[in-house]
């Protein structure tokens, strides 16, 4: 208890917390454990030693030291409470703890402001917002018809029997496969109706409502995690723009313009890859759901879209 004996308490009050050395916080840890300090007073004392630490080690603004020491703050009581008293003495602990505290708070606040920078900066965007990427096109009639999906269907029926009297099997089939395309446009009250005039089981076909959602979930959350990844590599473009800017090494540029190009086709990969990825349901959903193949998908829904301009008379 070499410290107990050397630190005199009541200097606390007469020298004041903004006089205290850093070497006597591990005495003051002491006499916390032993129940002669209060909680308040060692806390004050390492937060006063924080807030000044990046001002004296690295020379940081006040703002950002203040920003820091919001940041640090609410670790203090663990750090206090989980060192264990041995030789090391608190304040390397310390200290150490600060230092690697402060490079991931500096990183997240750069990253932020890079983060601000791209999104003012659309020419670091190495793609082009105009190019088209989509799935393919759904069939747009639910999405201009007026008619509750029950009274469409019958209306083919009608047109179908005096114009061209189809199979009604292969009618029904490319039928339904049109509602799954289109699900997101049709009202789950309208199911039922829509069950009965296919002769298809309700059940089955919530299910398969169900289903087709199940993936399309899936599906975004794919998106958002790609979305993501092309945003962290934004800020790799960036920050390789601005070590270019300010090289004056030929053969540092050319290995920055290497990496630039490098992140740019990744990140063009990478849009294209979310770009693809879109909240309708796509022939390969609907096949893998009816466990057919996709051609099937694909050239049902071709015809079908033939056969719906002829009878409406395009």
């Amino acid at each position: 208890m070499f410290a107990l004996q050397n630190f005199d308490c009541k200097s606390l009050k007469t020298t004041g917390m903004d006089k205290m050395k850093k070497e006597d916080l591990k005495t003051m840890l002491i006499f916390y454990r032993n129940g002669v300090l209060p909680k308040k007073k060692i806390i004050e004392a390492i937060s006063l030693f924080v807030y000044k630490f990046p001002l004296k080690k690295y020379r940081w603004k006040e703002d950002d030291c203040s920003e820091f020491f919001s940041y640090f703050f609410p670790k203090i009581n663990k750090i206090i409470d989980s060192f264990k008293i041995t030789e090391v003495p608190f304040e390397a602990y310390l200290i150490k703890t600060l230092k690697l505290q402060i490079k991931t708070f500096a990183l997240k606040k750069t990253t932020a402001e890079i983060n601000r920078k791209i999104l003012k900066n659309k020419e670091f965007w190495p793609y082009d917002d105009n190019e088209d990427y989509c799935a393919e096109p759904g069939i747009e009639f639910f999405k201009k018809d007026i008619q509750p999906t029950y009274s469409f269907i019958k209306n083919i029926f009608s047109n179908d029997k005096v114009k061209h009297r189809n199979n009604n099997k292969t009618l029904k089939k490319r039928i339904l496969l049109l509602i799954l395309k289109n699900m997101n446009h049709i009202k789950e009250t309208e199911i039922p109706a829509i069950a009965e005039i296919l002769n298809c089981d309700k059940g089955w076909l919530y299910e398969t409502f169900s289903k087709i959602n199940k993936k399309i979930e899936n599906k975004i959350k794919r998106k958002k995690l790609l979305e993501e990844r092309r945003n962290k590599h934004f800020c790799r473009l960036y920050h390789f723009h601005e070590l270019l800017s300010v090289s004056e090494i030929a053969e540092e540029k050319i290995k920055y313009s290497l990496v630039i190009a490098k992140i740019k086709l990744y990140i063009t990969n990478i849009t294209k890859k979310i770009d693809m990825i879109t909240p309708e349901p796509t022939h390969k959903d609907i096949a893998e759901i009816m466990n057919i193949p996709k051609g099937s998908v694909d050239s049902s829904l071709f015809y079908f879209k033939i056969y719906l301009e002829q009878i409406s008379g395009k």
